[in-house]
């Protein structure tokens, strides 16, 4: 049986924090190799990577990704058996909605399965609604889509209960679902499929200004361990990779890298952990492999670390080994709010200590905080913007600040439920616009409202401007050829403007 893989399109909300960027479908990949493994004949079609690929910006939102015939094309050419559809987010539903209705469409005999953090959380009622999709594997589904692909083939319905994270209909209609399980032994899975990659339209993409995180070109995204066992109350990636902390050895993590350089001209890292520096001496180890074997790129963790797990002899490897940024996550700068309503078990004062050792080693750093929980008062929002300007005062640590978003299936957004607090309807739409300080917040409690928050972090980045111009002012009296050439490209500019 032949097996398509599609990363869906992507509509992005005009004031959210994601605008546009563009990523290699690591998931999507990892699977893709499994499926190789097993012999079982794939391809990928992402519709963020693709010659179809382009992007349309309107008043409100952006949309990245292929018109409808493109996509039909695409899939009468591949006459595919089963067709796997990523949904990664679920602000993104309606667009994988809409790719799982043109297959239907098009190819009215094809298997539909769905994957994706959306669909591990959403399952059941997923099924439920739309009879169009046949399957959802929640949680990882490198194990389990061989598996499944294997019981569709041989007609063996008896075979579903034995796969993990199988959710499915019997011949009845009764929905059942199996439990997820946690892929132990990561380094067990081959490595992405990259050869099922366009990498020279990737690149071409990254130079028209589409990138995954930061504006580097021929960067890619790297995945190097899996699982959270922590508990902060509005996070949501242990709902689809669990609480175990799971992580390649330090000779795959390093062969992948190396793989990336070699074969594909990969010169910038996005490290995408959740937890890079959870285990202190493989990172360290880690680092240190890549300096003594002379592998030479950049990298960066825009997921975040943990503050306390820095200290000097890792910061020190990090720098050596090419990490040009590093972001910890504070979440919030109120110790009462990390502890009690955060749920994050970390001392603030590790995140000071952190920022200290950027500022020594000579790393960038970036704090992540969030404002807008229920039960923060004004005064607790206000707090963690002073601790964030303290921070970049002192540290140059720059501060990085989104809304408080009930993502579904957390704790956060069971409560913000119970309580009443939702400002608006849990739409895909919505979702997208609620994260960031401009946008719609969807949290309203006696304390705060959206407009609230809009003008506290309006306020907040009027104060880190002005920051900013006094260090820039203070940093050109202290270098005179800076200053000089400050000066002449301004009145270069005034002289030739029209």
């Amino acid at each position: 049986m032949k097996v398509l893989l599609i990363n869906p399109n992507r509509t992005y909300a005009g004031h959210g924090t994601l605008g546009p960027k563009l990523g290699l479908p690591l998931g999507l990949l990892y699977i893709a190799a499994s499926l190789e493994k097993h012999r079982i004949p794939v391809s990928v079609f992402d519709c963020l990577i693709s010659p179809q690929t382009r992007l349309t910006s309107g008043k409100d939102d952006a949309f990245l990704g292929v018109e409808g015939d493109a996509i039909r094309s695409a899939l009468l050419a591949e006459q595919p058996d089963i067709v796997g559809v990523s949904c990664q987010f679920s602000a993104q539903w309606e667009n994988a909605l809409e790719l799982i209705r043109l297959v239907s469409e098009g190819l009215p005999g094809c298997t539909v399965v769905l994957g994706g953090p959306h669909a591990t959380v959403s399952g059941r009622e997923i099924l439920a609604a739309y009879p169009q999709v046949h399957f959802i594997i929640a949680g990882e589904g490198e194990v389990s889509l061989p598996r499944l692909v294997s019981a569709i083939e041989s007609n063996n319905r008896a075979a579903f209960t034995g796969i993990p994270g199988l959710i499915w209909r019997e011949e009845d209609g009764e929905i059942r679902a199996n439990p997820a399980e946690s892929i132990a032994d990561l380094d067990a899975l081959p490595l992405p499929a990259y050869h099922l990659v366009d990498f020279a339209r990737f690149y071409e993409l990254q130079s028209q200004g589409l990138f995954a995180r930061s504006s580097r070109f021929h960067s890619a995204s790297i995945i190097t361990s899996r699982g959270c066992p922590y508990t902060c109350t509005f996070c949501s990636i242990h709902l689809s990779m669990g609480y175990r902390f799971r992580a390649n050895s330090v000779e795959y993590t390093v062969n992948h890298i190396k793989h990336l350089s070699d074969n594909y001209g990969v010169c910038h890292l996005h490290i995408e952990d959740d937890n890079f520096t959870f285990n202190r001496n493989r990172a360290n180890e880690i680092c240190r492999r890549l300096v003594s074997e002379g592998v030479r790129l950049s990298w960066d963790t825009p997921n975040g670390v943990r503050a306390d797990t820095l200290n000097d002899d890792l910061m020190e490897n990090m720098k050596k080994s090419g990490c040009v940024d590093l972001v910890v996550a504070a979440e919030s700068g109120d110790q009462e709010v990390v502890t009690n309503i955060v749920k994050k078990k970390l001392d603030l004062n590790t995140i000071v200590s952190a920022a200290a050792l950027g500022k020594k080693h000579g790393i960038p750093m970036g704090c992540f905080f969030v404002i807008g929980f229920p039960g923060e008062t004004q005064t607790n929002i206000n707090n963690t913007l002073d601790f964030a300007v303290k921070l970049y005062t002192r540290y140059n640590c720059q501060p990085i600040v989104n809304l408080a978003t009930p993502l579904p299936g957390t704790e956060l957004s069971q409560i913000v439920q119970d309580c009443g607090y939702l400002a608006r309807e849990m739409s895909p739409g919505n979702l997208a616009r609620g994260t960031s300080v401009y946008g719609s917040g969807m949290i309203r409690t006696p304390e705060f409202d959206p407009e609230y928050l809009r003008r506290s972090s309006a306020r907040f980045d009027l104060r880190i401007e002005r920051i900013r111009r006094r260090k820039r002012a203070i940093f050109l009296l202290w270098h005179p050829g800076e200053l000089y050439e400050f000066i002449r490209r301004r009145v270069l500019h005034r002289n030739t403007a029209p």
